[in-house]
């Protein structure tokens, strides 16, 4: 009798432990139902379990949906991992697409991240892999052989929290400078000696003389732009952002690298 309900105590573990395995994988909390601006892909919305709005295409079908893979693997590894709802279909079969975000912390309100897989040339060049199987392991997704280049990296910024996600910008820029304005047809649109571009008075903006100089930069029309993200190594990138309310993401965008 003691067998029995030991052997009936040890099925019932097992059973809630293969149920537990099989739920909906959760993102961390502090992207559960949240909106966050992407420096490469707009928008995003997260809800506890999926995100929308990072727009790819594969086999000529659009992919904007992705749902949480691999739980924990932000707390184990910095990684967000992904897969695309629904598949893509090419020649009758289904396709999976497997994203791999790996993710540092700037601010409690920003993160910068790197895509971590090859290039495929079935996904428009992005950093997606896709599978005929509904299951991958997390060192296939997230192939370290192939990360995106420094300069490469994406900003995600808390949306209503961009003036928190302000960072000082780098030490090369902490100054006052002129400029020269070349334009995409080669004309030289302001010279040197008149154009103001000014970070001392504030060390957290970039603050441009349009009386000085009338070309747009950073895609702000009010002549601001706040730094929020900075990468170095033997050179130096940083991304500026726009937070003009007139932004289109078509002619005008958020999020500017230097």
């Amino acid at each position: 009798m003691n067998l029995n309900l030991i052997f009936i105590a040890i099925s019932h573990c097992l059973l809630v432990y293969v149920q537990k395995a099989a739920g909906t994988c959760l993102l961390p909390i502090v992207f559960r139902n949240s909106a966050w601006r992407d420096s490469t892909k707009g928008n995003l919305n997260f809800t506890d379990n999926t995100m929308s709005g990072w727009r790819t295409t594969a086999y000529f079908q659009n992919i904007s949906q992705w749902e949480c893979f691999i739980e924990n693997s932000y707390e184990l590894k910095g990684y967000l991992i992904f897969k695309s709802l629904p598949t893509v279909i090419f020649r009758g079969v289904h396709y999976t697409g497997y994203m791999c975000m790996q993710l540092t912390k700037v601010t409690d309100y920003s993160y910068y991240y790197y895509l971590v897989q090859p290039q495929q040339s079935i996904a428009s060049e992005e950093r997606i892999w896709y599978s005929e199987t509904a299951t991958a392991d997390i060192s296939t997704i997230c192939n370290t052989s192939s990360i995106e280049p420094l300069e490469q990296f994406h900003m995600l910024i808390k949306s209503g929290y961009e003036w928190e996600a302000r960072q000082y910008c780098p030490n090369p820029v902490l100054a006052n400078f002129d400029y020269t304005y070349f334009g995409s047809d080669g004309i030289v649109y302001c010279h040197r000696t008149l154009a103001q571009w000014q970070v001392c008075g504030d060390r957290q903006t970039m603050t441009f003389n349009y009386t000085a100089c009338n070309k747009i930069m950073g895609y702000s029309s009010g002549g601001q732009v706040w730094c929020v993200g900075t990468i170095s190594s033997k050179n130096t990138f940083f991304m500026v952002y726009n937070n003009d309310s007139d932004v289109n993401e078509l002619t005008t965008f958020r999020f500017t690298c230097f």
